[in-house]
This record gives structure tokens, C-alpha cells and sequence, in this order.
């Protein structure tokens, strides 16, 4: 294990609120945290004042959300909530392999594809926040409504593919006037926002066509009861996430489009996404391991046929393949008790059951 760095105890519910997790476990200070929350209320800071950060390599979204939410104001139904308490400094502590390393214990390194899968898609479920906060923060702005009628129509050079004649007036715009437009509308940190997404959701693509990851998931799918439900169910909020663009979760660009004031710099949806891309790819080969987990084998003739109930089980053959019995069995029965579970897919899946929601979870 000598070359693993000095390192503290793995924290995996932790970690997962971390765009930099690496960063967490190698502080053996515990001041981690702490200078992350920093990090992000110098950001926000900067950014509210319309100019674009340069350096933002080590921001933490989860502290730009929780700073962002302390800076609002309450809303009439919601409770207070201590958003820094998740940024507050940690114990000091030892390396956690100081033991295996005096011993000279080998280590095997191994690809955690279940982890990254879930690490990736939090990640992006933060980014959906994370928009949501960045509206609430530039409609505070008095000028917000207007400001946004100039970035949509004004600011950007084309529309559509066409140039856009209005863009001519913003060479009657000094810096000071674009600055404001970048503050009423938060378009600094939404663009930031913006990019960690897409690059969460490539991620994710790229972690679902290896190899390692089909196997984990055939392994998971290939559970039996609830727990197979559970599996099917966060596979399916993981492959809904990449599907998303981002103007679809930021409700400040409805035209899927946003541009810098000041730079100038723009950020837009591909006409079809990466994500969208591997989705289709997916449905459509039925050769696909993937496709085989989330779809039954149907040709035009089943389809076409009036349903038939099965009169025996879908057989388990241990490679994740879709089971429609075995979902369906759970239609009708109550939720499961969440103590009583296992898997943390299944933990997860009936504890959203008990406290009745699931759909507000899921959207």
C-alpha cells in the first residue's frame, strides 16, 4: 500500500455530496470542510458581482448550494435549516493505512463502479438544485425581469442560427451595464452550474460502457424481491439523469441558451446530447447487455397481440435480464419495512415508500 496516499476512513454517504472526494479523504487536517465553504462564499461573492471566475478546479457545488440557500430568504413553509453544518472542520486524524504500511501489507486496487455511478448521478441531482437556487437568487434582483428579456434577445451574437440584429445595441453597453446583467440574471454561477453537469452526465456514460460496470449491474438486477425492484428503480433515475439538458432543470433559459455579458462566451444544448445518444444507441441494439436488463425480448407480433398474463415466473438466469413478474408481483403488495432491507438501493427505495415520496424524489 505504499502507494496509496495518507488518508483518513472512508465516509461513502459523505463523499457522495463532493464533487472532489479524493481531496476529503487525503486531508488528515479536517480542514477540508471548512476551506470548501470558503471556497464556494468567495465564488458566490465574486460571481455576484457579474464577473466570471477563472479558476473554479476545486469548487464544491454542494457548499455553493448550501451557502447560496443561507443567503436567501426563508420561505413562508420551509423550516430553517443550518446550511453550514456540513462545512464545519473535522477531527484530526491518523493515516488509516499506517498499520498495513508498516506491515508492508500488498493492496489491490479495484474500480468501485456502483459508487461512481451513484457519486456521478448525485452530482448531477445537485446541479438541478443548484439551478433552482440560482433563480431564486436573481429574481431578489429589481431589475431581474428586464435584465433577462436583454440576455435572451440582446446579448447573444445569433438566435436560431441567425445573426441577431439587436446584438448591435450592446456596443452601447459598457462594463458596468453588462456586469449588471450578469448579476440579475446569476448567469456566472449558472454557467458554472451548467458545465459541471455536462460533465457529470459524460461521465456517467462513460463509466455505463465499460464492462465492469454491465457486470455490477447485472449482479444487482439479478437480485431477488424487493431488491430487485430497488436495483430496476435506481437504474432507471440514473439513466433518466442523462438524459436531462440542461435548460431543461434551469429555469432562467427556456431557450436553451446562455451567454455571458461580459465575455461574451455562450453555452447551449447540443441538438442531441451525449447521454441522449448512448439512450438511443441502448433501445435500439437488443443485443445490448443493457438493453436486455431494462427491456423485455418482444418482437412486432407480441406487441401487436392482445396481453396475455404469464402463467409462470420469469426465469433469473443471473445476468440482470428484465423480469417483468418479478416487478409486478410488487404492484399491488405494501411497502417494505426499510429497517428490515439490505441493499442501500432497497433501504433507499422503501424508505421514499414509507414517507409517500417517491414521485417528488424522482422529479
Amino acid at each position: 500500500v505504499s502507494l496509496a496516499a495518507p488518508q483518513r476512513a472512508r465516509q461513502p454517504g459523505y463523499e457522495r455530496l463532493l464533487d472532489h472526494p479524493a481531496r476529503y479523504l487525503c486531508d488528515l487536517s479536517g480542514q477540508f470542510p471548512v476551506e470548501s465553504f470558503r471556497e464556494a462564499k468567495a465564488f458566490l461573492a465574486q460571481a455576484g458581482r457579474g464577473v466570471a471566475v477563472q479558476d473554479v478546479r476545486h469548487l464544491e457545488l454542494t457548499a455553493m448550494a448550501d451557502a447560496l440557500l443561507a443567503s436567501l430568504p426563508i420561505e413562508a413553509d420551509a423550516e430553517p435549516v443550518d446550511a453550514g453544518v456540513l462545512w464545519e472542520a473535522q477531527a484530526g486524524v491518523v493515516d488509516v493505512l499506517e498499520n498495513a504500511r508498516q506491515r508492508q501489507v500488498c493492496g489491490v486496487l479495484l474500480d468501485d463502479a456502483c459508487y461512481r455511478l451513484r457519486h456521478l448521478r448525485q452530482r448531477v441531482d445537485t446541479c438541478q438544485q443548484l439551478f433552482a437556487l440560482c433563480a431564486r437568487h436573481a429574481v431578489l434582483h429589481p431589475h431581474h425581469a428586464s435584465a433577462l428579456l436583454v440576455q435572451q434577445l440582446v446579448v447573444p451574437r445569433s438566435i436560431c442560427g441567425q445573426e441577431n440584429p439587436l446584438h448591435a445595441a450592446m456596443a452601447k453597453l459598457h462594463e458596468p451595464g453588462r456586469r449588471a446583467i450578469n448579476q440579475c440574471t446569476a448567469t456566472v454561477q449558472r454557467a458554472v452550474v451548467w458545465r459541471h453537469m455536462l460533465s457529470a452526465q459524460d461521465a456517467l456514460v462513460a463509466s455505463l460502457k465499460q464492462s465492469a460496470t454491465e457486470q455490477m449491474l447485472a449482479d444487482h438486477l439479478s437480485l431477488e424481491g424487493f431488491d430487485y425492484v430497488a436495483a430496476m428503480y435506481e437504474l432507471s433515475r440514473t439513466l433518466a439523469t442523462m438524459a436531462l439538458l440542461p435548460s431543461n432543470v434551469d429555469p432562467l433559459a427556456p431557450g436553451g441558451d446562455m451567454v455571458d455579458a461580459v465575455t461574451g462566451v455562450g453555452l447551449w444544448d447540443q441538438a442531441v446530447s451525449l447521454g441522449q445518444k448512448f439512450l438511443n444507441q441502448i433501445a435500439s441494439d437488443d443485443t445490448s447487455p443493457l438493453h436486455l436488463m431494462l427491456w423485455p425480448e418482444c418482437d412486432l407480433q407480441t406487441a401487436c397481440a392482445p396481453y396475455v398474463v404469464p402463467v409462470t415466473d420469469d426465469e433469473n438466469k443471473g445476468d440482470g435480464s428484465f423480469r417483468a413478474t418479478e416487478l409486478a408481483r410488487f404492484e399491488t403488495q405494501p411497502a417494505p419495512d426499510p429497517i428490515a432491507q439490505v441493499t442501500l438501493d432497497a433501504t433507499t427505495l422503501a424508505n421514499l415508500l414509507a414517507g409517500e415520496s417517491l414521485q417528488n424524489f424522482f422529479l
